[in-house]
């Protein structure tokens, strides 16, 4: 039997009916309602480790003169290190997103921006565009982005290999996604663009080079 590329239903979205009856069954839940104070102070630390991270690297290439041995500590540095900050980072992003960061809308971008600027590509303002599609459109196809393309599901084959792959470039995937399903830029993109291009050349400039920029 052969298996369809969704698994597709006429069932209404159930996260909305579930969120009502939860709270019918527990209303005291909305007593933990709002944002965590310290998220701020963790995600700044984070974005700090990323920018001395980046200065080690780029400082460490200046000593070495760019040798093999630099460049497998660089590798190693990037995949146990540099990874996770940067997942610390985004995960901050998505907490933003959904307001659970600061106390308005507008700190919530501000902070979401700042954590972004380790990254080396702006990000932060578009997934606070697309990503409400996600929760609002949860298996809709064309708007949620969370879900496979047509053009996913029918090249690329359901093997062990190219699924691993596929998980270690989702981010590639998503940004084809985005531009298939993508809307004109905001002023908050805009905003964050001008922010990491100035970031990024304020540090090739202060750090003499580029390297860095292989840990973001």
């Amino acid at each position: 039997m052969k298996i369809p590329p969704y698994a597709l239903t006429l069932s209404v979205e159930p996260h909305a009916a579930r969120r009502k009856a939860l709270l019918a069954r527990h209303p005291e839940i909305k007593d933990r309602y709002g944002y965590d104070s310290w998220s701020v102070a963790i995600m700044l630390g984070a974005v700090s480790a990323q920018l001395l991270l980046a200065f080690f690297v780029q400082m460490s290439f200046e000593a070495t003169h760019g040798s093999l041995g630099w460049w497998l500590a660089t590798i190693a540095l990037t995949c146990l290190v540099g990874s996770v900050l940067s997942h610390w980072a985004s995960m901050f992003s998505h907490e933003a997103t959904h307001n659970n960061t600061a106390s308005t809308v507008e700190a919530n971008k501000m902070w979401s921006m700042v954590s972004n600027i380790g990254q080396g590509l702006p990000s932060a303002m578009s997934f606070r565009k697309y990503h409400p599609r996600h929760h609002g459109n949860l298996g809709t196809y064309g708007t949620d982005a969370d879900l496979p393309a047509d053009w996913e599901v029918g090249n690329l084959k359901p093997t062990r290999l190219i699924k691993g792959l596929w998980v270690m470039f989702l981010f590639l995937f998503w940004v084809a996604r985005g531009v298939e399903r993508s809307t004109a830029p905001t002023r908050d993109e805009y905003v964050n663009l001008a922010l990491i291009v100035g970031v990024n050349a304020l540090l090739v400039y202060t750090m003499d080079g580029w390297r860095w920029l292989i840990c973001s």
